[in-house]
């Protein structure tokens, strides 16, 4: 990864300001790829950076909206929405218009996860209009992903998949294939999973890997109440009551579809 090239060059030259602009692109990429934990690593890395350089303009190193997002991903909605909110201060008292909308894109995805769908729509619309009227098209699809969400958190299949049509095209329109979505193949899609959002999905796949809670917390940079509070969520809309129980209905589920 060219992130991870320029990472290394940047600590050779003990260059900070370089060293974290790699992360944020390195944490970006890895957001895209859904591997949450090492995003978050990346982001909270490029977090303590600009901390530790003091650089209070928010678009100087744009990574708030990231952080924000992937940590709505790992299911820790307290401190995604803590750091909008720092982050939205300085962009307003500095006049960001391009954070400011990345702020309300993450924002948005903040609302959706707490099933709040209405602000997360004025959110999206928002940050839609104003990545229009500022010309940047990788921003604007990157609003239809997060509208793409947004809808199959309202169980909208359909316009889930509009929106994520649209997206596509404006990235391939726009020359950056890297950012098309992959779409899931039904054939390989474990029926066990149904239901369940991004983050409940990430720490189910770790319990049927046969880690413990803490371990789980550790690898997702949550705290270990977050997890057990996914968990919970998880047996209740897989009516399963234990880890064991869990295991059983993934055995059972990976037989059916290999038949």
């Amino acid at each position: 990864m060219y992130a991870d090239l320029g990472l290394t060059a940047s600590q050779e030259d003990a260059d900070t300001v370089y060293a974290a602009h790699c992360l944020h692109v390195s944490g970006m990429t890895r957001l895209l790829l859904r591997d949450t934990g090492a995003a978050l690593a990346d982001l909270l890395r490029v977090q303590d950076l600009v901390q530790e350089l003091g650089i209070a303009d928010p678009a100087q190193i744009r990574y708030d909206a990231d952080l924000a997002e992937a940590l709505v991903a790992a299911g820790d909605l307290p401190a995604a929405r803590h750091t909008l909110a720092g982050a939205r201060r300085r962009a307003q008292d500095l006049g960001r218009r391009g954070v400011l909308a990345s702020l309300d894109r993450a924002q948005a995805l903040c609302h959706a996860a707490a099933g709040e769908f209405g602000p997360a729509e004025e959110l999206l619309n928002r940050a839609a209009r104003a990545f229009e009227r500022l010309g940047y098209p990788l921003q604007r699809g990157r609003v239809l992903l997060a509208r793409s969400s947004l809808e199959q958190r309202r169980r909208r299949p359909a316009r889930a998949n509009e929106a994520q049509a649209a997206a596509e095209a404006v990235f391939r329109k726009s020359g950056a294939p890297l950012w098309e979505p992959a779409r899931p193949q039904g054939d390989q899609a474990q029926p066990w999973l149904a239901g369940l959002t991004d983050a409940e999905q990430l720490v189910a796949e770790l319990v049927t890997q046969g880690r413990g809670n803490r371990d789980i917390a550790a690898a997702l940079y949550v705290s270990v109440k977050t997890v057990e509070a996914a968990l919970t969520r998880i047996y209740r809309k897989l009516e399963v009551r234990s880890r064991v129980q869990l295991m059983a209905l993934v055995q059972k589920d990976g037989h059916l579809a290999r038949r």
